[in-house]
């Protein structure tokens, strides 16, 4: 319950109302390392912010910064993605290395949907039509694809609670 609270209290400091399933898998597993197993000795690791963690607001605070930094430097006026606070602008959830998962924060929380962008550029990012909990299944399944990672075997999952900072 006090990830549920904290949640919330990070949701109302950001002005925002976030989807259902997040916050259903914030509260299951917090903040965490999702690994995903290549061989024996090689991973990739996905930091999934849970949303009552005390740190949630300096992680979206950073991509903000990162993104609104890369839009000046790309000269990036005509891309429609926005970034959070804008209406409908981008907001994280996940992050590994340069590579963020985000919503499009247009409409119904429920209806968010996945953008994953590792630069704030054309061809810097890939829309979906899924949301969080679709993507996440998809992602961790192999039936959503990120070009350049290797594929990893999908029965060697597992998660690793980890603060952010």
């Amino acid at each position: 319950a006090a990830d549920t609270n904290k949640a919330r209290l990070n949701e109302q400091s950001m002005g925002i109302r976030l989807p259902a399933d997040y916050h259903a898998f914030g509260t299951i597993y917090g903040t965490g390392q999702v690994l995903t197993h290549l061989n024996d000795e090689d991973f990739y690791s996905w930091l999934i912010a849970s949303p009552g963690s005390a740190c949630y607001p300096k992680f979206v605070s950073e991509f903000c910064w990162r993104m609104s930094e890369e839009q000046k430097a790309y000269d990036t006026g005509g891309l429609s993605l926005g970034v959070f606070p804008d209406p409908g602008g981008l907001l994280p959830f996940c992050l590994h290395e340069e590579l963020y998962f985000t919503w499009k924060t247009n409409g119904n929380p429920e209806d968010w949907t996945v953008v994953v962008i590792w630069a704030y550029d054309e061809g810097g990012y890939v829309k979906t039509d899924l949301v969080f909990l679709e993507f996440l299944v998809q992602f961790l399944t192999g039936r959503f694809v990120i070009e350049g990672c290797e594929p990893w075997d999908s029965e060697r999952i597992s998660f690793e609670p980890e603060e952010l900072y």
